[in-house]
């Protein structure tokens, strides 16, 4: 029948044959009676086509089937005057999609299914005027239809949007493959996306159907709804996100249960429904079909559907602010390029990494000192510590500047210094750090002090154990709501303080066996209090380094610990005035460093124990003796690190617990490495095995407070056997150890005797070689002695053949002499003439110039005095010529000034 489809239906049209619930499924070879088997309508696309038209929406319907029994079965039960099955062809020598549906009850529905003629559909058979007429395209089944997985389907949805249309998708899975390769691309494309909780956790490999929504709006998708089964669903768009619960019914089978919901979500959007009603009539759709196990004879009609959620409302939850989902866990099939947004401080997200952080803790802590042994032994305990400290420091800086201050998510590091420098609040939070450190730095150094006064035997129960207890007791009083199960918690502390106290005790029997009995006791009392004053500031450091730790606040009052998994539930809304790890720690080594700069160059100039060190000794130093101090640092805070990083996750009294699970650590160096208690008395290895048994099921307990129920049972069991198996433990692996020693001691004294054996031989070799060296010695001197006599001879001649050339030489001289003052001589008269030749010459010469100089005297004076009476002429001239003008101009005058009448004198 033709119609006008306002939704155009496609993808997979299947015929089901299902069984009405059976108790349990059936083993291999049994029979389990039901009450009937049917052979029923399936397939998305023909569900959803029948559950549209009870709700009166006509609907057009494209797909694929056979031309068998079960084809016809499929186009008679589609037989409806509101679903338009023109666009529905069949397949020559096929059979349709078929499915075997199983039910059992309590259980999600099992299938068994082929995908028949629906593999050959494709999105061309679409008829061309559905796509122009349908405001809706539903299709069904993708990535169960090879032929449908094309750029072409991209297209075709691509230009079903440009129209106006809107777009759905749902899928099915089968098999595994690399779905999200497929998907991608269909994604910007997608108005609604449609799957079940189930196919996104293959299809991205996140648990959680929020981040499984998010990822897919992420890829491109503008709406994401997701069915969870009785869980309720999700939906999740750029503007709507929330969960929302079901509607309760007695549950027969799921069968077609998510097509129910689909077409009650389509039917709400063509009525122009908002997000919250369209999710009420999709949920209550979906519900009406749980009451039957086949796929559409229970589903609501328009009527009743209105009918029924007349005074019913739907519960409906916020979703909180979430990361990205590509941030929740890694996908199994692809992993597209995160956006710069999604890059994220490093955080940790699990309790099973920040338990391996806290090992990488105790590892380091256990470890740092041993880069002790690797300096020259010259080099002072207090000029290492220097180098130390500015390793500390610089690899808390590495880590800030790297992994504290990647990504957007969080505060980097400078941003986050900068706030909290900026208020009261925030530097309070700094001299929370820093007080951490110089508490750390004092404690640290009293504890090393107090072992070379009182020995590992006092200093380590004394100190380290007060410190276990009373730090952990102290970090649970400051944030008793994550810290976990504390009856695990200090007992697991108790056991850990017992296996110190173990440790000391194996020090103490080692030491006393292998002690000089004239030798004067150590200073019991001063260490002791050392050791006390040691363990109580060491309880403290990291409660003050926690008590300046940010954590979220959504909201005034919320408090969440900064976990990624937090963050992705409530956004990043880090605390003000507070600190990242990363921060904390740096200010944290910059405290360490201060106090250092005060208290070391003291400690220097009256050291607890030994000679004062000179100042300028640092400088002194090689390399290798910096080197190694450097890297002892640097091992203390990874370790600092870590542990500050798991803080956020298993709680600071956990996090600090497990950390000062370092001594365990310190004791296999000692034990295993160093061989410290080779050759100690019996009994010895006793308390090792007990000590490390301690250790072990204390740190254990530590970590099992905050493990779930189901774990805690587990590690219930597990520390029940333990118990059981402890005094056999104790007994063998310390008969083992004192096994392995006596074996060692026997081997020392097989090594000792052999050793004297060989020094023997070797003494007699030594003797050999000197009766050797001495007789090369006298045969040396001898040859020596004929070198020498031949020497002389040569000389001897050497000095006469040189007298020889030395008169030689002188009779030459002689002759050379002669004929040089001959020579001589010829030069001093050939002087001598020339001499007189220019006198005479020099006589003449000087007559003639006489003579010029005569003639020009007469010459001037001539012409002076010719020129003498020219001049007088001259004057004359000029004198008559004067007085004449004087004359004429007195008579000018005259005649000029007086009149001719005027008398005149």
């Amino acid at each position: 029948m033709k119609i006008k489809p306002r939704c155009l239906s496609a993808g997979i049209l299947f015929a089901d044959v299902g069984c009405a619930p059976i108790d349990h499924a059936p083993v291999p070879g049994e029979l389990v009676q039901t009450d009937r088997v049917e052979l029923t309508l399936g397939g998305c696309a023909s569900n959803v086509s029948i559950n549209l038209a009870r709700l009166e929406v006509p609907t057009g319907l494209c797909g694929r089937v056979g031309d068998d029994a079960f084809s016809d079965h499929i186009l008679r039960s589609l037989a409806n005057p509101l679903v338009d099955v023109s666009g529905v062809s069949r397949e020559a020598n096929s059979s349709p999609g078929c499915s075997l549906i199983i039910n059992v009850k309590g259980e999600d529905r099992r299938f068994v299914s082929t995908t028949g003629a629906n593999a050959k559909f494709a999105i061309s058979d679409i008829p061309e005027e559905w796509t122009n007429e349908a405001e809706i395209l539903y299709v069904g089944g993708y990535l169960m239809m090879e032929k449908l997985e094309t750029q072409e389907t991209v297209d075709y949805f691509k230009a079903f949007q440009a129209k106006g249309g809107k777009t759905m998708l749902d899928v099915v899975l089968y098999g595994t493959r690399p779905y999200w390769s497929v998907l991608e691309p269909l994604m910007p494309y997608c108005d609604y996306f449609m799957p079940n909780d189930d196919e996104g956790r293959v299809i991205t490999g996140l648990d959680d159907p929020v981040d499984q929504a998010k990822f897919f709006v992420d890829a491109g998708a503008k709406t994401c709804a997701i069915t969870c089964g009785d869980k309720g669903s999700v939906y999740y768009s750029e503007s709507d996100k929330f969960r929302a619960d079901i509607f309760r019914t007695e549950f027969v089978g799921g069968t077609g249960s998510g097509d129910a919901f689909d077409a009650g979500f389509i039917a709400a959007l063509l009525d122009g429904c908002d997000p919250y009603e369209t999710m009420r009539r999709a949920s209550a759709q979906g519900m009406s079909c749980v009451r039957d196990g086949s796929a559409t004879k229970s589903v609501f009609t328009k009527a009743e559907l209105e009918e029924f959620l007349q005074g019913r409302e739907l519960k409906i939850e916020q979703i909180k602010s979430r990361l990205p989902a590509r941030l929740a866990a890694p996908r199994r099939f692809f992993t597209p390029q995160p956006s710069r947004w999604e890059r994220v401080m490093f955080l940790i997200g699990s309790y099973s990494t920040a338990i391996i952080f806290c090992v990488v803790t105790m590892l380091c802590w256990g470890s740092w000192a041993n880069a002790q042994k690797l300096v020259n032994k010259n080099w002072r305990y207090e000029l290492f510590y220097w180098d130390y400290v500015l390793g500390l420091l610089a690899t808390a800086l590495i880590f800030a500047l790297t992994l504290g201050s990647h990504g957007d998510v969080g505060r980097v590091f400078k941003d986050d210094l900068g706030q909290a420098m900026a208020t009261t609040p925030g530097q309070i939070s700094l001299l929370w750090a820093f007080a951490g450190g110089v508490v750390f730095n004092i404690a640290n150094i009293l504890l090393v002090s107090a072992i070379d006064i009182a020995g590992m035997a006092v200093a380590f129960p004394v100190g380290i154990g007060l410190a276990l207890v009373l730090g952990v007791l102290l970090n649970y009083v400051n944030d008793p709501g994550s810290s976990g199960n504390p009856v695990l918690l200090f007992v697991g502390v108790a056991l850990v303080a017992l296996a110190i106290i173990l440790s000391a005790l194996s020090y103490k029997k080692r030491d006393a066996a292998n002690a000089d009995p004239d030798a004067p006791k150590k200073p019991i009392g001063k260490g002791l209090a050392l050791s006390v004053l040691c363990g109580v500031l060491m309880s403290l450091f990291y409660l003050f380094v926690a008590k300046s730790l940010a954590k979220l606040e959504p909201r005034p009052g919320e408090i969440y610990d900064l976990t990624l998994g937090n963050i992705q539930l409530y956004g990043n809304a880090l605390q003000q005035d507070k600190l990242t790890p990363y921060t904390a720690n740096v200010v944290f080594a910059v405290g360490i460093l201060i106090s250092n700069c005060v208290i070391m160059p003291i400690l220097m100039r009256f050291p607890f124990t030994g000679e004062p060190v000179e100042s300028g000794a640092y400088w002194k130093g090689k390399f290798g003796d910096h080197f190694w101090g450097w890297v002892g640092g640097l091992i203390w805070a990874i370790g600092m690190t870590f542990n500050v990083l798991a803080s956020g996750v298993a709680s600071p009294a956990v996090a600090y617990g497990l950390g000062q699970g370092a001594t365990l650590m310190s004791a296999i160096w000692g034990v295993f490495i160093w061989r410290e208690f080779r050759g100690s008395p019996k009994g010895v290895g006793k308390l090792l095995a007990a000590m490390f048994l301690f250790f072990v099921v204390g740190l254990g307990l530590v970590i099992a407070t905050k493990l779930d129920a189901g774990e805690t049972k587990a590690v219930d069991a597990a520390v029940e056997k333990v118990d059981e198996a402890t005094d056999a433990t104790v007994e063998s692996v310390g008969d083992a150890i004192e096994s392995a020693t006596d074996a060692i001691g026997d081997a020392i004294d097989a090594t000792v005797e052999k050793a004297g054996e060989l020094k023997d031989a070797a003494a007699e070799k030594i003797d050999d070689a000197v009766d050797a060296a001495k007789d090369a010695t006298d045969a040396a001197v001898e040859k020596a002695g004929e070198l020498k006599d031949a020497a002389a001879e040569k000389i001897d001649d050497a000095v006469d053949a040189a007298k020889d050339a030395t008169d030689a030489a002188v009779e030459k001289t002689g002759e050379l002499k002669d004929a040089a003052v001959e020579k001589v001589e010829d030069a001093m008269d050939a002087a001598k003439d020339a001499t007189d030749a220019a006198v005479e010459k020099a006589g003449e010469l000087k007559d003639a110039a006489v003579e010029k100089v005569e003639d020009a005297a007469e010459a001037v004076q001539e012409t002076a005095e010719k020129a003498a009476d020219a001049a007088k002429e001259a004057t004359e001239s000029a004198v008559d010529a004067v007085q004449n003008a004087a004359e004429s101009a007195a008579e000018a005058v005259e005649e000029l000034v007086l009149p001719e009448d005027a008398p005149t004198e």
